[in-house]
């Protein structure tokens, strides 16, 4: 078991941290999606970590303290931490810096030595302070703040490559409490907080983890987000207000691989929790791990970091990224369906957006919106009538949305009754043709004895019939152009001939004389 300890050790030598100050800004300024190179950081270390308060960012671990100023672009040394440490979690609360954990040393035979340590950094007084113990000792974490309690999640020790631990922090009570375990264990992952939810990425758990896991910390509870585009560990990520630029979690550097001789990455993977989609940002013109960030004004300050894992010296580096910034909103076209009927219950959806768009999807008739890639077939439509909405949201979070399109599905052919003429014989010959259908149309026709079909815009009579067996089928055709035909229907016309009445005729009247002639004779005896 200690050796396996040591060999996963090898890999996790690194991991990240971040923090933003929140503050109001001006764009105009601001070249986005790019990067510029700053003072670098007068010492550093590997597994320190960065924390932003006050206005200052702050760079501490082992035995360093460094106050950075944005504004002015300068350094100045600090009271380093009472507790010697490095790859433990941090977090900001009312201006003050949390630091749980970390690494306070390392052998071939035990692995990892490390710490429950728990002091707090007042920078306006330059001071520290010891606070209550963690419950576990514990090393390549993070930390994130919600609502006055400090989640302690993952990370490892000597005895767990990876845990899955979430300890919760309170800091008015100075109090520790276990939370519901998160589904993934892992450490060197990246974390931030966004709409009172936490996100944990990547990491090692103990092998890579591409997961993106998020922790509800008003439910206790976990769900899954869209796995990172590619996995990284030791990488660093800033989560940005939406004061100056929109809501996202950047994910900056680290290894996608590769064991003890791992390399570092410029990846910058965008995350945007709105509609859970990633997308890529300008690479980092430094390609390292272990880095460590902060944010402020909603600008991501990447300082330190490693080349690589093997016997690499660490970076002094810091450079700072300005993000997306808000941009015109995204023009969507639908070109199908259009607004009219379909007699089919697969119709296409067929459309077009003006630029990148990372997240497309569509409503209809009201529901939520699905996400699609691109076009696609609406399938099994129901007969009636629909409202479609297509939208788009570009890299900055602009959405876009296409004009309500309002077409109709209509798969069901009308229905023909007819009422006359019926299955009988008639002996006149102009029958009454009377019908009902059972929506509006827009054609009539019927056929008569096989022979093509007659338009007409109603109820007829069929004159001139010739005596004989007939046969007669009506059709109609909806708006949709569905057509039906009603049954058909077999009648006989037969009309006696005229010779036949006279001769009948003169028969009657011969029988009516011979009676009246009789009728008298009996009278006169």
């Amino acid at each position: 078991m200690g050796k396996y300890i040591v060999m996963v050790f090898v890999l996790v030598l690194l991991t990240t941290s971040t923090t933003v100050i929140a503050t109001s800004a001006s764009t105009d300024d601001m070249n986005e999606n790019s990067w510029e190179t700053m003072a670098p950081i007068p010492e550093t270390s590997f597994g320190i970590r960065a924390a932003a308060a006050n206005g200052k960012i702050y760079v501490m671990g082992d035995l360093i303290n460094y106050e950075y100023n944005p504004a002015t672009n300068t350094w100045a040394q600090k009271t380093p931490m009472p507790t010697a440490r490095t790859y433990f979690g941090k977090a900001v609360y009312q201006n003050k810096i949390y630091t749980l954990g970390g690494r306070v040393g390392w052998t071939e035979e035990t692995g990892t030595i490390d710490s429950d340590a728990n002091e707090v950094y007042d920078p306006s007084t330059d001071t520290w302070q010891i606070l209550s113990p963690k419950p576990t000792n514990i090393s390549d974490v993070n930390a994130e703040v919600f609502n006055g309690k400090i989640y302690v999640v993952g990370g490892l020790n000597r005895q767990f490559p990876s845990l899955s631990t979430n300890e919760m922090y309170d800091i008015a009570k100075d109090e520790w409490t276990n939370k519901t375990t998160m589904p993934y264990p892992v450490s060197s992952y990246v974390s931030a907080v966004v709409n009172n939810r936490i996100y944990i990425i990547g990491g090692l758990g103990p092998f890579f983890n591409n997961q993106t896991q998020i922790y509800d910390p008003q439910t206790d509870s976990w769900s899954l987000g869209t796995p990172i585009l590619t996995t990284v560990f030791h990488a660093a990520a800033g989560a940005t207000t939406g004061i100056v630029t929109p809501k996202r979690i950047y994910v900056i550097g680290g290894s996608s691989g590769g064991g003890m001789f791992s390399e570092g990455t410029n990846l910058v993977q965008v995350y945007n929790p709105k509609t859970d989609t990633w997308s890529l940002g300008a690479s980092m013109p430094t390609a390292r791990l272990g880095l460590t960030v902060a944010v402020a004004n909603d600008q991501i300050y990447a300082i330190a970091g490693t080349a690589s894992m093997a016997f690499s010296s660490p970076l002094k580096a810091n450079e700072r990224y300005t993000p997306f910034l808000p941009g015109t909103v995204p023009v969507v076209s639908v070109s199908s369906p259009e607004n009219r009927v379909y007699v089919v219950s697969e119709v296409p959806l067929s459309f077009t957006v003006n630029g990148q768009a990372p997240w497309m999807g569509y409503s209809l008739d009201g529901e939520n919106n699905v996400t699609i890639a691109g076009n696609i077939t609406l399938a099994g439509m129901s007969d009636g009538t629909h409202r479609l909405v297509v939208y788009a949201e570009d890299i900055v979070g602009d959405v876009g949305a296409s004009e309500t399109i309002a077409f109709t599905v209509d798969t069901a052919a009308p229905s023909v009754m007819v009422d006359s003429p019926e299955s009988r014989v008639y002996d006149v010959a102009d029958v009454p043709l009377v019908f009902v259908v059972n929506e509006p149309v827009s054609q009539i026709a019927y056929s008569l004895d096989g022979q093509d079909n007659v338009t007409v815009t109603g109820n007829v009579t069929l004159n001139g019939l010739a005596d004989g067996e007939h046969s007669l089928t009506v059709y109609a055709w909806d708006t949709a152009g569905n057509v039906a035909a009603s049954e058909t229907i077999t009648f006989t016309v037969k009309i006696f001939p005229t010779e036949y009445i006279v001769v009948a005729v003169i028969i009657a009247l011969i029988v009516v004389s011979t009676g009246l002639l009789l009728y008298f004779k009996k009278r006169k005896r």
